[in-house]
């Protein structure tokens, strides 16, 4: 058995679970934590089929009307849940490459805790389809099962660009041309983030990175925004999203203008900060009579 008997929970404030509440109130936020409950302590520990017989069952455990109806419909209950579950989908709280590809609900997020917990176990299993995690950081008594693939790009579709992802033949086919690629750029723009910031990007995240590229802020300009918000300690989303919503508003398009607006700030911080040591030393040159 693959199942495992506990998992941590988040406190911290997270983008998508916060959007899933706002469309569906608190059912939303307790579909997605009794899935995540029903994922852990399914057969494999770290991801489970959506298929109709695994929603029925699921809904049945939610204590929700999963019958037919006399007209062969869906009752609301199992159409309630399956739309939840897609819009977590599409939020990128499950893994939506692997849900289009295989129909299976993962995530990066379930696979650390899964493998988290079976560390200490003699022997454990996942399948190398499904990996969002390196092979390197697998436990010694970790086996994986077939061929390994790369699922480390999130595989998002955006209607503001088209579609992030690309076939090979189109990758090609650009290479080819030697054109501006910029479906490549939005994707590795995606990528970075994931890599310095934070691995676990949520869908409204990633539609928000890749629609600034879409107004004309460039990949080198974003690129270095966030390394200086990484330099500085500051992974929080919310502080990110207002530096480039107020780079993006003061017209920065390109890493020269970003460039030029920060060597200008410090400049300017700099002649305050000597403005306010002169004021703070300067002696007063007349007095007061004083009579006793």
């Amino acid at each position: 058995m693959g199942n495992i008997q506990w998992f941590p929970m988040y406190v911290d404030n997270d983008p998508a679970l916060d959007g899933i509440e706002r469309e569906f109130g608190q059912v939303g936020f307790a579909v997605v934590v009794q899935m995540f409950r029903y994922i852990y302590h399914g057969k494999k520990g770290y991801y489970c089929e959506l298929n109709d017989e695994v929603l029925s069952s699921f809904v049945d455990k939610l204590r929700m009307d999963s019958r037919l109806t006399s007209e062969g419909c869906r009752s609301s209950g199992w159409r309630r849940v399956s739309e939840i579950l897609k819009s977590c989908v599409k939020r990128g709280i499950f893994h939506t490459g692997l849900f289009e590809k295989y129909g299976i609900l993962t995530s990066a997020d379930l696979q650390k805790n899964y493998l988290r917990a079976v560390k200490r176990r003699q022997s454990a299993e996942i399948d190398a389809r499904f990996m969002l995690i390196s092979a390197t950081d697998l436990p010694k008594n970790v086996k994986i099962i077939g061929e390994l693939y790369d699922n480390s790009e999130k595989m998002y579709d955006n209607k503001n660009t088209n579609k992030i992802r690309m076939n090979e033949e189109e990758e090609r086919n650009a290479d080819a041309v030697g054109g501006c690629d910029t479906v490549k750029e939005e994707r590795s723009i995606v990528s970075y983030y994931l890599q310095v910031i934070n691995p676990n990007i949520s869908k409204s995240i990633c539609d928000i990175l890749v629609s600034y590229q879409a107004d004309g802020m460039s990949y080198a300009c974003m690129k270095e925004i966030l390394d200086d918000c990484r330099n500085d300690n500051h992974l929080n989303w919310s502080y990110i999203s207002k530096v480039l919503s107020d780079k993006y508003n003061s017209g920065i398009r390109t890493i020269e203008d970003y460039r030029k607006a920060r060597e200008n700030f410090q400049a300017a911080k700099q002649e305050r900060g000597k403005a306010k040591g002169k004021r703070a030393y300067q002696v007063q040159e007349t007095f007061t009579r004083v009579d006793l």
